[in-house]
């Protein structure tokens, strides 16, 4: 069936069960990876429409969820910098950002710092884009797992009263 459609998400979110139950997560990360690749390529400002009633579908139907679901992958196999990589470019796919690709030369994560941070001058200034609560605990496990502790509990506590 893959080789036939190699990126059907229908058919992938079939396929995760049965490779995660049989502790294949190599492969299963390498096909989402994949479809991701592709959906990216396809739908590059992360939006397509359904021919018949026109609707906006965000990442052409790769969504959120799948987002997550390759970046739990990463992070159950130890590939935490793909794991962080996935959630900042993936989201700012699907928030129709992904031409924002200044944000990759930034070791945080400042393009979704809801806080107020004083950089140094000439640095790139926080973003504050939203963030989904489950996407940002993804990378703060990520940030965590890497020994970034300061960086994974700004994510943690990015939408709690704090200061630093």
């Amino acid at each position: 069936m893959l080789k036939r459609l190699p990126n059907n998400l229908t058919v992938l979110d079939e396929l995760r069960p049965v490779l995660i139950e049989l502790s294949d997560l190599a492969l299963c990360a390498s096909l989402f990876e994949d479809a991701f690749k592709y959906y990216q390529e396809e739908f590059q400002d992360g939006v397509a429409y359904t021919p018949d009633t026109q609707a906006e579908v965000s990442g052409g139907g790769f969504s959120l969820l799948h987002v997550l679901v390759l970046a739990d992958l990463y992070n159950s196999l130890g590939q935490y910098q793909r794991a962080v990589d996935t959630i900042r470019r993936g989201c700012r796919w699907l928030q129709g950002r992904a031409s924002q690709r200044f944000w990759d030369v930034c070791e945080d994560d400042r393009e979704y710092d809801s806080r107020e941070v004083l950089r140094g001058e000439g640095e790139l200034q926080p973003g504050s884009y939203p963030l989904d609560v489950n996407a940002r605990h993804r990378l703060a496990v990520a940030r965590i797992k890497m020994g970034d502790i300061e960086e994974g509990m700004v994510c943690l506590c990015a939408d709690a009263d704090y200061t630093t």
